[in-house]
């Protein structure tokens, strides 16, 4: 059976991994910084574009950081169920059971994760119905195992379906640019009209308004998927 620390995902070596997984620890300071870096360089064309730029810069963070965690979150599962497979193989073999059900149980209860930590609490419960009834810990460690899997195949279901509204919030999110960029290719000038002129910055707040609700509305769709299938 593997020990604790095969429970913790590997430390990034990379400059991007140290600054994602401090920006991940620290998310306001992450968000600040770049918002100030991309408004100051935005600020170069004028205020609206430094606010823009702020905006979508920190939205995309948000988006790069919610994608690193859920894939962090996936291989620190999917270790504590490798884990808990190894330990009903263990039990078999004749390792003691609730020594070994509570060392892993405190193992995964370091990772953070709240469906691991779960995990380790049925771990420590299963531990105690053992010492105190003397159940078959084997049996009730492969019955654990299964329902792990279902769960695991619960999540790759729930990935499955929301799949159409995460690409349809990106798609919301890059579609204002494509209206300038189009502008631009044909040799027209819409930043001019967008920026310096009334009417420009009217449409301009208008645009970002309803975006910042249609994002927001995504988000509370794919949120109400996730909670109705975790309770169902």
């Amino acid at each position: 059976m593997g020990g604790p620390h095969e429970l913790s995902v590997a430390k990034p070596g990379s400059t991007v991994e140290r600054l994602l997984t401090w920006a991940q620890k620290r998310p306001r300071p992450a968000y600040s910084v770049v918002a100030v870096v991309a408004a100051v360089i935005g600020g170069t064309v004028g205020p609206v574009m430094a606010l823009l730029a702020a905006g979508y810069c920190s939205y995309g963070l948000s988006i790069v950081l919610k994608t690193r965690r859920a894939r962090l979150v996936a291989k620190l599962r999917d270790r504590a169920r490798h884990e808990v497979e190894l330990l009903a193989t263990d039990v078999r073999a004749g390792t003691a059971p609730p020594t070994a059900m509570l060392a892993l149980a405190a193992a995964i209860g370091e990772s953070g994760d709240r469906a691991t930590v779960k995990i380790g609490e049925r771990l420590r419960a299963l531990a105690s119905v053992i010492e105190a009834t003397g159940a078959p810990a084997a049996d009730l460690l492969d019955r654990l195992v299964a329902d792990l899997n279902v769960a695991a195949r619960t999540e790759s279901t729930l990935a499955a379906n929301t799949a159409g509204i995460r690409a349809s919030a990106g798609m919301l999110a890059l579609l204002p640019l494509t209206g300038p960029i189009v502008g631009m290719a044909i040799g027209a000038d819409p930043l001019s009209v967008l920026l310096e002129t009334p009417i420009g910055l009217v449409c301009l707040a208008a645009a970002i308004a309803f975006q910042s609700v249609g994002l927001l509305w995504s988000s509370r769709i794919r949120q109400a998927v996730e909670a109705q299938a975790v309770t169902s």
